[in-house]
């Protein structure tokens, strides 16, 4: 995976890589102590979050500082629940993809590294919603993939909390449907850690 080339103690240097992590934060605003000290202490590019449970009244400075040197993308729903929010090293350079606003409760955004475009998304699904809740996010890699049809495909990274309990996730099989998570693009929607 292409990546920036990020300074390390000592003589070593780490290329081509880029550091994601998501978590499902359950409140940012309660813990906005507890993420600044994660985004100090970890090289993360790119952190995903989910269940943020805010509305546009919050501020992203009353969050984060912006010494940190993070841009933030957020989809807000309400003070008692769900949203989600992308934070991305600025020196990735990274642009919301409004585009890819379907109804899910996802935020998207994209920045290119050595040449090579990247999409990425913090994604959640309620644990109440369909089972078919997922083909919104088949849609949004279907118009990723339109958009680059004549030229190189880009790369994509949803990162997020599924809720899906009926997955099996050895097979990637919907239980519940029989719905394989691979119809999408020809990829997998999910790869084994």
């Amino acid at each position: 995976m292409a990546g920036p080339i990020t300074k390390v103690p000592s003589k070593w240097q780490t290329v081509n890589k880029i550091v994601l992590a998501s978590i499902n934060i359950n409140g940012v605003r309660s813990k906005n102590l507890e993420l600044q000290a994660f985004l100090d202490t970890h090289s993360s590019d790119v952190v995903a979050l989910q269940e943020t449970k805010i509305d546009s009244s919050v501020g992203t400075q009353e969050l984060l500082p912006a010494t940190l040197g993070y841009v933030t993308f957020r989809n807000d729903r309400t003070m008692g629940g769900g949203g989600t929010m992308l934070l991305i090293k600025k020196q990735l350079q990274p642009v919301a993809a409004p585009f890819l606003t379907n109804g899910s409760e996802s935020v998207w955004a994209k920045f290119t590294v050595n040449g090579s475009c990247y999409y990425v998304a913090s994604w959640y699904k309620d644990p109440d919603a369909q089972s078919d809740h997922i083909n919104l996010l088949r849609e949004q890699l279907n118009m990723i993939t339109a958009k680059y049809q004549a030229g190189r495909q880009p790369c994509f990274h949803v990162l997020g909390d599924f809720n899906y309990s009926k997955i099996d996730w050895f097979t990637r099989l919907n239980m519940e449907s029989q719905n394989c998570l691979t119809q999408s693009c020809g990829k997998p929607l999910l790869a084994s850690a």
